[in-house]
This record gives structure tokens, sequence and C-alpha cells, in this order.
């Protein structure tokens, strides 16, 4: 087997905005870092790319049409293997109850826009890799459980 067999798949980050000019830079600079790339324009598309494609995380904007990304995070986070997938909420509004529905609706972390690239790419790494871990664990918990 050689290096690049050894190597995990590139992750899916499934980009949720309505704005076009946002999901053009997100791929560029997702791309750029590694990550696959797949969109949404709105809440109830997010949904359904969500079950139908099982990315390894996902950035989505608050405010769109059809379904907002609020109450779309908490649709998603309801589904039995959404448990530890990373949710980054982005925000045009550096608001408190803003960023509180996006926790209580189940985000993993939200990022204010303008985004800053470099921070955002190390963030949704970050949280691609305490995910990970918290699956791990889960696993290792039920072989404890069950020799």
């Amino acid at each position: 087997m050689n290096d690049a067999e050894e190597r995990d798949p590139a992750p899916v980050v499934l980009v949720v905005d309505d704005d076009a000019t946002l999901r053009i830079l997100a791929r560029e600079h997702l791309e750029s870092a590694g990550f696959v790339v797949e969109e949404a324009v709105n809440g109830r598309e997010a949904i359904d790319r969500f079950l139908s494609l099982k990315p390894d995380a996902i950035m989505m904007d608050v405010m769109m049409p059809c379904v907002d990304g609020i109450s779309a995070c908490a649709e998603i986070r309801r589904q039995p293997d959404a448990e530890t997938l990373p949710i980054l909420i982005l925000t045009a509004h550096d608001d408190v109850v803003e960023i509180e529905r996006a926790y209580d609706a189940g985000a993993t972390n939200f990022a204010t826009m303008p985004l800053n690239w470099p921070v955002e790419l190390h963030r949704l790494q970050y949280m691609l890799r305490a995910a990970k871990v918290s699956r791990d664990l889960r696993d290792r918990e039920g072989e404890l459980r069950h020799p």
C-alpha cells in the first residue's frame, strides 16, 4: 500500500449559503486546503444534501430563504448519524442572541462574516479532529460494554 492509499479521503464540507459569491469563495479556500466541497443554496436543500451526502462538516449561513440556517441546523442535528457532525454557523451579526440561538440549535461553533479564511480553515480542521476523537471514544466505550 502506498502513501496515497493509506491517507484518509479528503473531508467533504457542505457549504450552505444563498449568496453565490460566498459559495465561490468558500469553494476556492476549502479546496485549496484539501477539502471536497458540496453546495446548497438554502436550509431545505442543506437538509436534503446532508441526508444524501453525509458530509464530514457543514458551514451554513443563518439568513437564507425557505428554511433558515438555525432551523436547518436543528433538523440536521436530530438525525441519528449527526451527533458528532461539525456544524459551523456563519452570521453577519456579531449578536449574542444569534450566537445563543445557533448553539441551542446544535451548532458546534459559529463565525462572523466577513470570514478570516486562514482562521476558519484551522477552526474547521480542529472541529473535524474533535469529532473524530469523540466518535473513537464512543466506539471504544461500546467495545468495552460488549466485549
